[in-house]
Order: structure tokens, then sequence, then C-alpha cells
């Protein structure tokens, strides 16, 4: 396969582990992060879990295109996976969910039993069908192009027995187990034996689909409803966690448990710049760090190659892509 957009950490995940490490243990919105946490990361491992089926799939007429966001008209969707061919697309949907899943086509509704609890989901099959409208109006919208469209909604979760009424059986052929997408990958090319677009055209739509990703950067902030004085100052110990390294000659020291550690500040601006605002000045660096040495903070933060503007005690530093800091670091 020909993978045209690899698949990136997820940014939402990234921001929420970042803000989990900077509220109080008490703090009054925490088992609701950790919650969503848990959900992004079992959702991230269950992309990857898809990708290593897709990577058995050796067919190099299908581009593939992961992680994708794009807005139509100002209304943004996003679809996990995106495959493409000359003779149709194919959205994967991906879920990691856990127990008995039954769908209530009286209700409409996706029933869940695990753990000796019973819990109501949307039902996927209409979130796929909106990313498939969608992602249609937006092909006819740009390339005047109507092609075939399908979606699939693929468990990744091994153990997961999925259910459904003899009414619902339709629903068969668009939900599968994460082991047999492949094979109704290569069942549902079957079915498309006219191609739609040239080969010409399905590099330029893949082209023009990876510009106008539009990647979302949520404000974890406004989410939960927080303030800036919910988020825990000072420099994070990575060994024992807590707040209290301080800068003593030339490196950062752990009173509490010994750690040294001279790149430590890294990763105190970050979660500053991704958590509480776009931009940080010396001062604000110093009241976050809890340092008060105007000089030594202006080499910190010089030191990590952050965009910036101005000069003198007026540079302001901005907020780096953070897709660059989840693939390759910041420099310092």
């Amino acid at each position: 396969m020909n993978i045209y957009k690899k698949r990136e950490f997820p940014v939402e995940l990234y921001l929420h582990e970042i803000l989990l490490n900077r509220v109080y243990p008490n703090f009054r919105k925490r088992q609701e992060i950790e919650k969503n946490l848990m959900w992004r990361k079992a959702g991230y491992y269950g992309e990857q879990n898809v990708d290593y089926h897709l990577s058995h799939l050796k067919d190099y007429s299908l581009t593939v295109i992961h992680n994708l966001r794009l807005s139509l008209n100002g209304i943004y969707f996003q679809i996990d996976t995106l495959i493409l061919s000359a003779f149709f697309t194919l959205i994967l949907e991906v879920k990691n969910i856990a127990g008995i899943l039954r769908f209530d086509p009286h209700y409409d509704q996706l029933i869940r039993s695990y753990d000796q609890k019973i819990e109501r989901f949307p039902n996927p099959l209409h979130q796929a069908t909106r990313q498939k409208n969608l992602l249609n109006q937006w092909l006819r919208k740009n390339f005047n192009l109507t092609m075939p469209i399908e979606f699939f909604i693929v468990n990744t979760n091994q153990s997961t027995i999925i259910e459904a009424s003899p009414e619902s059986k339709p629903i068969f052929n668009k939900i599968l187990h994460a082991e047999s997408l492949n094979e109704a990958i290569t069942l549902a090319q079957r079915r498309y034996a006219r191609s739609s677009i040239t080969e010409k055209q399905l590099g330029s739509i893949s082209e023009r689909i990876v510009k106008e990703h539009s990647p979302h950067f949520p404000n974890l902030l406004n989410t939960y409803k927080m303030s800036s004085s919910d988020i825990i100052k000072g420099i994070r110990c990575v060994n024992c966690s807590s707040f209290s390294m301080e800068r003593i000659h030339g490196t950062w020291l752990c009173p509490k448990c010994g750690e040294k550690d001279k790149t430590a500040h890294v990763q105190a601006i970050l979660d500053y710049l991704f958590l509480i605002d776009s931009t940080i000045t010396n001062k604000e660096a110093r009241d976050f760090l809890k340092t008060s040495s105007p000089t030594v903070v202006k080499k910190l933060l010089q030191s990590m190659n952050l965009p910036s503007t101005g000069t003198g005690k007026y540079r302001i530093y901005h907020r780096p892509s953070i897709q660059e800091i989840l693939t390759n670091g910041v420099g310092y």
C-alpha cells in the first residue's frame, strides 16, 4: 500500500498526558481527564492495530491517508484512515471497545456489556455515514467528482463479541473485527470493476487532501472549564513527580529524591505553551518555572530554539509545531 500520510501520535492524547501531570491529585475534574486519557490511549492502540493489518495488504494501487481532518463550508470532519483507489474510496472508522457489543435497531443505539456494567454508545454507523456524506460533498466541491465511497467500522479489541438481531444483519457488512479487514477490502475491490478516475487524478486528489488537512489543537483549559491557576507551576521531577526542582550549578536538582536533570525546564516550558498560552515571555517563564534570574531564564529559552519575535526584554517566544515536538523533540 502507498502510505501518503503516516499516522501521527494524537495531539489530544499528548495534551491530556501533560495536563494530567500538572493538576493536583484532588482536582475536581481529574477523574474525567483520566477517563478521557484512557479512551484516547485505547483509540490510538486500536489505530496502530489496524495499521499492522494493513501493512500485510500488498496492493500498491491503494493510497492510504491516516489521521485526516477536513473542512467543508466551516464544518470539520475527521477520518481515522482513508483508503483511495481509482475505483472507489474507503473510510475506516476505528474503535477499540471491549466487552459484548449489541446493536439495537429499535432505539438506534449501541449497547455495551462489560465488567458487570451496561453502557449506551452512539451508533457508530451514523458517525461513519456522516463522514461519507461530507467526504462526498468535499470531493464534488473541490474536484467536481462523484465516486463510490464505502466505510467499515473496525473494532480492534480481540476479546470483543459483536451481536445483532436478525433484522440488523446488514450491519455485519459494515462492522468488522480487525483481523477480517484485509479480506473485506479485497472483497470490496472486486465489486468495483470500472475505474472512476485515472491514476494521475488519484495522485492529485491525494495530494490535495493532505494539503487541506487541518490538525485540531484543542484548548483543554476551555474544554474542562479550568483556569491557569489550576495548573501546577514549577519543574516536575521525572523520577519522583514532585514540582520542587531547583536550579543549582547549571542543572536542575530535586531536593526530595536527589535527581539531577540539565534539561528538565524543556518540558515545563512546553507545558506552558501547550496548556496555558501560545507565547511566553521571560517574566512569565520565571513565574512558571519558579526561578528568579532573568539571565538564566533567557539562556534557557534561547537554548530551546523556539520561534520568537521582538528583541531584548520585549522578546516573546512562540509555541513550536506540536507535530515537530511529537516527532523530533525540541533542540536545546
